[in-house]
């Protein structure tokens, strides 16, 4: 049985949706898309400070987190460096 892991990448950018679950999942299988459809790889909401406008506003906490086998953390890395838009926003990983 393989290791299970957290892998948390550090998120730039002024804000983002609240709601953007559907839209980070759509941002990261165009960059990734072999990630599309697997259900191995939790993908967890992107963390940070609820705005009145219904956004988040990131800060230097911001992370977005993924749960995977460990002998797969290096599909992942790909995405470190990189733009994602979401709903208009950009964010960098």
């Amino acid at each position: 049985m393989n290791n299970i892991v957290d892998v948390r990448f550090h998120v730039m950018g002024p804000s983002i949706p609240a709601d953007h679950a559907y839209v980070l999942y759509g941002a990261i299988c165009r960059l990734l898309p072999h990630l599309h459809e697997d259900e191995s790889i939790g993908i967890h909401a992107v963390n940070g400070r609820l705005a009145k406008d219904r956004t988040l506003t990131l800060d230097r906490h911001s992370r977005l987190s993924f749960r995977i086998a460990a002998d797969r953390i290096k599909e992942l890395l790909p995405l470190s460096g990189r733009t994602l838009e979401l709903d208009g926003e950009k964010i960098r990983i």
